[in-house]
């Protein structure tokens, strides 16, 4: 994520929620990813799941994500 790859890191830490679907740092920076690709609708499920941490900087930059956007359907994105 820092070296600007947000797909590389999308694809690291949706194995990660895979192992460990309540491991909220990867939902937090999973939400940064994907926002950071400009998939604010699935972004904001992840942030929601994560509440607040290191990550919340990222996804709350502005124009980053619009509140009250609802959560897209699915537990991660699928890669592709």
């Amino acid at each position: 994520l820092q070296s600007g790859r947000p797909d590389l890191a999308v694809n690291f830490l949706r194995r990660s929620i895979e192992v460990d679907g309540t491991d909220q740092v990867a939902q937090g920076w999973m939400a940064c990813a994907l926002a950071r690709q400009g998939r604010f609708d699935l972004a904001q499920n992840f942030a929601r799941r994560a509440g607040t941490g290191d990550w919340s900087s990222c996804v709350a930059a502005p124009g980053t994500l619009a509140p009250g956007v609802p959560g897209a359907p699915g537990p991660y994105p699928q890669a592709g």
